[in-house]
């Protein structure tokens, strides 16, 4: 090898050495330093260069290029399920993830108060809650000590308010997750950007932020599917380039059982029911905690924690509740199911004539008037409604005249009206200007 070879290796070896510690984000650059990632800018980068390579001006413009051509990052940030370091995209690109979960290491013990919550939050004379809780507990913390993604069920906690929903999450799955959490509500209702969510292994939402439009529970329930179960979803986060990403997520819901809150949940149907387990929560306390008696029961809660992590990595889950890609099958409480029911039929049906209300092509306003054949008739023969019409209104004789009449007893927007040649009539009103007048 001659002179020139030797001293283009040297160079070489010694560019890859200092380049080592640098990244490049295309607006600034940062510099691994007693293990935090610090953005500096080029004046900075090429002092700290001089030091290792002197003051040959050529051989810091050398290693400058060789950081921007190859410690380019598309991004730079927490990465859900990945540790500190450098990491390549499903598509290639480079990403830097510049903090690790901390996962709270397991060890035999006891769990008590940790029971007890379980025991109140599910316990249940009919089925069987807990076995669900925990075979998707352990899912979630296989894959998050593995630092492997899996498909992964939504869980749903469903129960009255201050049953102990919102301390399950926060005392128990979020610790057991990493500590990392985010609100995906505003991506999962049709929002554009979700680059928040690749910052958290734990994705939480309640029935305050959650979608409750015909279109926004839609696009709720898609974006759940993919989201969860896809292999690499499009991260796009706002001024930012967009990439495709496989994080480790688990999504938890907390709702309250009452009409409203419930419509929060996404549909369950032959696409979304292997896809969901919705658990039935009862109180888990018999009375209210004072402030000292709840911070000592947190604290108890955090020593015991490690215990029942320990069970939980070694609870084998049983037979008949096995399958499906998230290791578990899907599962809805029939209490709940049969809440959900009563109550959709109607509203769906009040869906569909907003749509027709919104639709240019569609003869029909509010506010409206009319018998139930007539909305029958122009729900089930306008091209924009009349597929989910006719699956809402086919099932039996004056199904509309019925859904009409639970409208009018649990709904603002519908009134019975005089009978016209011996059917009865039905006013409905636009849902702006009820709403309107409900918060006048």
């Amino acid at each position: 090898m001659d002179l020139d070879a030797l001293e283009a290796a040297r160079v070489d070896a010694l560019l890859a050495s200092v380049c080592e510690d640098y990244f490049y984000t295309g607006s600034k650059y940062l510099v691994d330093y007693a293990g935090r990632y610090i953005p500096i800018d080029k004046s900075s980068l090429r002092y700290r260069l001089s030091k290792p390579l002197g003051e040959d001006s050529r051989g810091i413009s050398d290693a400058v290029c060789t950081i921007e051509d190859n410690r380019y990052v598309s991004y730079c940030g927490p990465l859900a399920g990945r540790d500190r370091g450098l990491h390549r995209t499903a598509d290639g690109a480079s990403i830097l993830a510049t903090e690790s979960p901390v996962v709270i290491k397991s060890r035999p013990g006891q769990w008590d108060k940790i029971r007890a919550l379980l025991d109140g939050l599910f316990g249940d004379d009919e089925y069987d809650q807990m076995q669900f809780f925990l075979a998707w507990m352990k899912s979630a913390r296989v894959a998050m000590l593995a630092r492997e993604p899996s498909p992964a069920h939504l869980l749903a906690l469903v129960g009255p308010k201050a049953c102990g929903k919102t301390q399950l999450v926060q005392r128990v799955i979020k610790p057991a997750m990493g500590g990392r959490e985010s609100n995906p509500a505003a991506y999962f209702s049709g929002g554009r950007f979700n680059g928040d969510l690749v910052k958290a292994e734990l994705l939480v939402m309640d029935d305050e932020t959650l979608p409750i439009t015909p279109l926004a529970r839609q696009t709720f329930k898609q974006r759940v599917k993919n989201f969860l179960y896809s292999a690499a979803p499009r991260i796009e986060a706002k001024g930012q380039d967009a990439f495709t990403f496989q994080g480790l997520w688990r999504a938890v819901v907390c709702c309250n059982l009452a009409e409203d809150d419930l419509r929060a949940l996404p549909p369950v149907d032959s696409g979304t029911e292997d896809k969901l387990i919705f658990l039935k929560c009862s109180p888990a306390f018999d009375t209210r905690l004072d402030a000292e008696k709840f911070r000592h029961w947190c604290e108890m809660v955090k020593l015991e924690l490690p215990a029942f992590l320990d069970f939980v990595e070694n609870y084998e889950v049983a037979s008949a509740i096995r399958g499906g890609r998230g290791g578990v099958k899907g599962w809805q409480h029939p209490g709940i199911m049969a809440e959900i029911h009563r109550n959709e039929g109607w509203r769906s049906l009040l869906e569909l004539v907003d749509m027709a209300d919104r639709s240019v092509r569609i003869e029909f306003n509010l506010p409206w008037r009319g018998t139930a054949k007539q909305l029958e008739t122009i729900l089930t023969e306008a091209s924009e409604t009349h597929r989910h019409a006719r699956k809402l209104l086919d099932g039996y004789f004056n199904k509309c005249g019925t859904l009409l009449g639970q409208a009018s007893r649990l709904s603002d927007r519908v009134y019975s009206g005089p009978a016209q040649d011996g059917y009865n009539t039905w006013r409905i009103e636009d849902r702006e200007q009820v709403e309107q007048v409900e918060h006048f």
